[in-house]
């Protein structure tokens, strides 16, 4: 099956059960509300996974988080995302952390019947948030000129300067998140390369290349969250459909079992060994 990935949120005390779903190998607590991929299903909500270390197991899901994927993007959060309950966000002081940061996104989930984007902050989860509550970025590979003297940032928080290109200077922009005027470039500084990252002062919005683009990213972001929408909920109507069958199956189970047990099924049951031992 195609791998389905999901984050756990079960108890931490859930047992994980080895490759054969025999022998029990230790519990969820070192893979909560960690990313993990679906490998195969089995009876009764199990579920082989493949955790964040590699590690297979079998494991009964009952409130963990189905992802759906989409193309990795480059986000920059805004000064206080909004954040949501500590079930899909355990984190205490997830707005802290997240704050102006450089982050990226590759999957989204829907909660409570709203799309919500996974972030990851240096390779790992970090939490869920709206998706207005960051900057999206556009890649590109486009040269531009610099109208006006402006500072060479190290980072994206533009805390450390490390040169001031000069009006005309020619650069390489490789990020742009068109929004906030802020770009990721190359610039070449005294025969040497640099990249790092610009503010305001240029204008890129009549760059055809660009604007092509920022509005082909903006219809692929809205046709990834069609797509997604529909998997999740044709993800959450198997759930349904599979939970009505096991139901049904109880209940037949249960009538087997009455009719069994009682006296009308004893002679019936003895009436057939009978017709066996016959033949």
């Amino acid at each position: 099956m195609e791998k389905q990935a999901v984050i756990i949120s079960e108890d931490e005390d859930t047992p994980i059960f080895n490759y054969d779903n025999i022998q029990e190998t230790g519990s969820l607590k070192r893979y909560h509300h960690s990313l993990a991929y679906i490998i195969d299903e089995g009876d009764d909500r199990d579920h082989l996974l493949k955790f964040s270390d590699g590690k297979l197991g079998w494991v009964k899901l009952e409130n963990s988080i189905y992802l759906g994927q989409k193309d990795k993007e480059t986000v920059k959060m805004k000064e206080d995302p909004l954040i949501f309950d500590r079930k899909m966000n355990p984190n205490k002081d997830l707005s802290l952390k997240l704050s102006n940061r450089l982050c990226t996104s590759s999957y989204t989930t829907l909660h409570n019947k709203e799309m919500l984007e996974a972030i990851n902050f240096r390779g790992k989860l970090a939490g869920f948030v709206k998706k207005d509550s960051y900057h999206k970025a556009v890649e590109v590979s486009e040269y531009a000129s610099i109208k006006k003297q402006v500072p060479l940032y190290q980072d994206s928080d533009q805390k450390i300067k490390r040169f001031m290109l000069n009006e005309g200077q020619e650069v390489l922009i490789q990020v742009y998140f068109r929004d906030i005027s802020l770009a990721k470039v190359s610039a070449t500084i005294e025969g040497k390369e640099f990249i790092g990252w610009i503010k305001g002062d240029f204008d890129l919005q009549d760059n055809e290349d660009i604007k092509t683009a920022s509005n082909k990213y903006d219809v692929n972001i809205e046709a990834s969250a069609n797509v997604i929408s529909e998997l999740m909920d044709r993800i959450i109507k198997l759930e349904e459909d599979k939970t009505e069958l096991r139901e049904k199956y109880s209940k037949l189970e249960k009538i087997y079992r009455n009719l069994r047990s009682s006296r009308l099924g004893k002679l019936q049951i003895y009436y057939w060994n009978l017709k066996k031992g016959r033949r």
